[in-house]
């Protein structure tokens, strides 16, 4: 009798189930995706960047005796540079990003001007001053905050380090031939940019940059000429990342 007043009772506890409950177990699970990971910069990046510069060398003549008298020659210098990136950003917090970047450009900055030769036996205009760089590179730290635009990272950022560059001058004459010298200069770059991802791992990139690049002293192997030249650029820059 307890046994068939059980069986009746687990009975018509079944029969209150929904029948679609009866079978949700073995219907198969849907799967959803998690969301897709935001772009961040962290990581590193290498790419390319095109350049353009102008800038001016301030040549202070030191021998021989009868051209110091001539002053300071100002040659002012334009081109473009192209070269490759790399660099290394860390994700900070509340949108900070913080990285070292390095890159070297090849190319040709150049400029001419004519030196103010007048005394005997140098004619006016006829001793003219050239000077070029064909290559142009720095090592630099960037700092930046995350603001986006079109619904992607972008990058607002400082950035400052060490430049450096090669230099080559040449001072012509028909009177006294050629004096050509070379050095190669270091000094300071500072600037900025913004840099924008198009996509999760490709981003691109403008930036401006003033260098300093010191005083170098000129001395030519082939005529007693001397000259102590400082030379600054100002480059507008782009460029394409990738980040790995």
């Amino acid at each position: 009798m307890h046994i068939r007043n059980l069986l009746l009772a687990t009975a018509v506890a079944l029969a209150t189930i929904p029948a679609g409950a009866a079978f949700a177990a073995d219907l198969p699970q849907t799967y959803v995706a998690p969301p897709a990971a935001a772009p961040t910069w962290g990581g590193l990046y290498a790419g390319v960047v095109g350049s353009y510069g102008w800038g001016n060398t301030a040549a202070n003549f030191s021998a021989p005796s009868f051209i110091t008298s001539w002053g300071a020659n100002q040659i002012p210098v334009n081109g473009g540079l192209l070269g490759l990136t790399l660099g290394y950003n860390f994700d900070l917090h509340n949108n900070w990003v913080l990285g070292v970047e390095g890159d070297i450009s090849a190319g040709n900055l150049a400029g001419s001007s004519f030196l103010p030769a007048g005394n005997p036996p140098f004619v006016p205009n006829d001793t003219q001053g050239v000077f070029h760089q064909s290559y142009f590179g720095t090592l630099r730290g960037r700092i930046g905050w995350d603001m986006p635009m079109m619904g992607m990272p972008t990058l607002w950022y400082l950035t400052g380090g060490l430049a450096f560059s090669d230099g080559h001058r040449e001072i012509t004459n028909t009177t006294v031939g050629d004096s050509i010298a070379t050095a190669t200069h270091t000094g300071w770059t500072f600037g900025g940019g913004i840099e924008h991802k198009i996509t999760t791992n490709w981003s691109i990139k403008a930036e401006l940059l003033y260098a300093d690049l010191g005083t170098q002293h000129y001395q030519s192997s082939t005529s007693t000429v001397v000259t102590d030249v400082h030379l600054t650029d100002t480059l507008f820059r782009v460029g394409l990342n990738y980040k790995f």
